[in-house]
């Protein structure tokens, strides 16, 4: 749970999954007074609850029978009352969804804030802003190298973080920050003086990129597809708007040129009509 938080019912909803083997599960409520506990039935493609009287919450723990599985497709906690996250009340449901589920667990993770409606976890565990692993390290569960140091100075959201590398072998530079497609590092070589850019990969659920020996400056960026292609269509728009513009102006001209003059009026002399002559 983000904090104390009243409530008064937890969900267990289960997938239709062919592997479920499990036809019950233990529901297990951590209050500031005492433990709440209830074992509900429950197959695949089930839902089981546990209503109780309003209760101050501190942690929800959810498991299967001794030598069965269960598959969790989600586990929905109902408040009595809105529960301030940090920016206002965020509803009365809270539901923890996808790889969060079993991944979010206490202690290691815990609630730090949220931002526009979203939780904030921060990893109690974490090793550092970054560190080093061996080339081709794919989760974060394997010692880090006991040569070379990473250095990650904290920035604002909106500016690009740089790590500083030093390394006498080839190493996986991680990052402590949660992996999406769209991340890219360039890799500044202090030796040879070249920039690289690289896609950083996902290392466990953080992000990383693999150098060589050497010291390295690593600057971190977002560039997703999707705002990427936006920018692209966007200039693109505005190129076809600007010919448009030079095309109707040159037809213009053109129009203009090929116009033939406007006939004069007849000349009248001064003093008299058009076609008479005067004597002296």
């Amino acid at each position: 749970m983000p904090g104390p938080t009243r409530i008064d019912g937890v969900s267990l909803v289960t997938p239709a999954y062919h592997g479920q083997v499990a036809t019950s599960a233990t529901i297990t409520v951590l209050t500031a007074t005492g433990t709440l506990r209830r074992v509900v039935a429950i197959g695949a493609g089930g839902r089981a609850s546990f209503a109780f009287s309003p209760r101050d919450a501190l942690d929800v723990v959810v498991r299967a029978p001794v030598g069965s599985s269960l598959v969790v497709g989600a586990i929905a906690v109902t408040a009595t009352s809105p529960v301030n996250l940090g920016a206002g009340p965020v509803g009365h449901r809270m539901v923890l969804t996808g790889i969060l589920q079993g991944v979010l667990e206490p202690p290691k993770w815990r609630y730090h804030s949220s931002i526009g409606g979203l939780l904030v976890f921060v990893n109690a565990g974490a090793r550092a802003a970054s560190w080093l692993e061996p080339p081709g390290s794919t989760g974060t569960d394997v010692p880090a190298l006991a040569r070379g140091t990473a250095s990650t100075a904290p920035v604002a959201p909106w500016q690009e973080a740089s790590t500083d590398v030093s390394t006498p072998v080839p190493a996986l530079v991680v990052r402590s920050v949660t992996y999406d497609q769209g991340w890219v590092a360039v890799v500044h070589d202090l030796t040879t003086g070249r920039a690289t850019t690289v896609t950083a990969r996902q290392v466990g659920l953080v992000q990383g990129v693999e150098v060589g020996r050497g010291r390295y400056v690593v600057v971190w960026s977002y560039r997703p597809a999707r705002v990427l292609q936006g920018v692209a269509l966007s200039g693109l728009g505005v190129l076809l708007v600007a010919l448009l513009a030079v095309v109707v102006a040159r037809r213009r001209r053109k129009s203009l040129r090929a116009r033939p003059p406007a006939a004069s009026a007849p000349h009248r002399p001064p003093g008299g009509r058009a076609g008479q002559q005067h004597e002296s």
